[in-house]
């Protein structure tokens, strides 16, 4: 199936990947005139493609993990440290932006909350 109408994948996704490094929420995206004059999407536009049952987001981190890898083959394996901390930030409430339910290994249930990486 093709895209054939609305928005370049590539665009959403470069702008989903920034969010993190600005430290901003998806709300930012029609909130923030940066991100108004980058792409005019509405927010429904961002849920879709979140949501899209088709889109592989394990192959795309286990990819770009690859390439992370691949790039640092160069440097000595004494100088190579590579560190996943991966905890859940605990929330109360339904309605709260991208929160979800996980299985936390430490206590052994599941919480509402954000898997951090």
């Amino acid at each position: 199936m093709l895209k054939q109408k609305g928005y370049a994948t590539a665009t959403l996704l470069y702008l989903l990947i920034l969010l993190p490094f600005l430290k901003k929420f998806v709300s930012c995206f029609w909130d923030t005139p940066f991100f108004t004059n980058q792409l005019d999407a509405k927010k429904d536009t961002y849920y879709r493609f979140l949501n899209y049952e088709r889109f592989n987001w394990r192959k795309l981190v286990y990819l770009l993990a690859l390439r992370v890898i691949a790039a640092t083959d160069g440097v000595a394996f004494a100088q190579k440290v590579l560190i996943f901390d991966n905890i859940i930030a605990k929330k109360i409430g339904k309605d709260i932006e991208l929160v979800s339910y996980h299985f936390d290994h430490k206590s052994q249930r599941s919480v509402l909350g954000y898997q951090c990486l």
